[in-house]
C-alpha cells in the first residue's frame, strides 16, 4: 500500500509541471560574424517550452531555434538549448548551452544568453547574444518578439 500511495503522489507531482510549462513561438532577425565569415543579415524563429522546471524565480527553459542567412549563399542553423531562466522585475534573464545542426554540414556546439521583456499581453521582445565555438567560433546577436500560449 505504501509502494502505490508513493507512485500516485510521484505521478500528481511530474503531472503538475506539465500544467505549469508555457510555450512561445517567436521570431527575430538576426545578426552574425565570425572567423572567416563575412557580417552576415538573416532571419530567426524559435519555439520555447518555458518552466520545464521552477523554483522560485529561477527555471528551466528548453528552446529549439532555426536561423537562415542568405548572403553569399544560403545557410541553415538548428539549434537546441536548455536554458536558465531568472526572473528580475520585468526581465527573464537566460543563458545556457546549445548543440547546433549546420545545413549544408556540420555539427557545433555554443552557447547563448540574453533577456526577453514584455511589450503586451503574451507578448514579449527578446535580446540576446549567441555564441558558437566549434568547429568554428562566431557571435550572433538575435533581436525579435514571441507569443506565449
Amino acid at each position: 500500500m505504501k509502494r502505490i500511495v508513493i507512485v500516485l503522489l510521484v505521478f500528481l507531482g511530474f503531472s503538475s509541471l506539465a500544467g505549469a510549462q508555457k510555450f512561445s513561438i517567436g521570431g527575430g532577425i538576426t545578426g552574425s560574424a565570425g572567423s572567416g565569415q563575412s557580417t552576415q543579415i538573416g532571419a530567426s524563429v524559435q519555439v520555447t517550452v518555458g518552466d520545464l522546471l521552477k523554483i522560485g524565480p529561477v527555471g528551466v527553459d528548453l528552446r529549439v531555434n532555426a536561423d537562415a542567412t542568405f548572403s553569399s549563399g544560403t545557410s541553415i542553423e538548428i539549434g537546441v538549448s536548455p536554458l536558465a531562466t531568472f526572473q528580475v522585475a520585468q526581465f527573464r534573464l537566460y543563458a545556457g548551452p546549445s548543440l547546433k545542426f549546420f545545413i549544408p554540414g556540420g555539427l557545433g556546439f555554443g552557447a547563448a544568453a540574453g533577456f526577453n521583456f514584455p511589450i503586451a499581453p503574451g507578448l514579449n521582445s527578446y535580446a540576446e547574444l549567441n555564441l558558437t565555438f566549434a568547429p568554428f567560433s562566431s557571435w550572433a546577436v538575435r533581436v525579435g518578439v514571441q507569443y506565449s500560449f
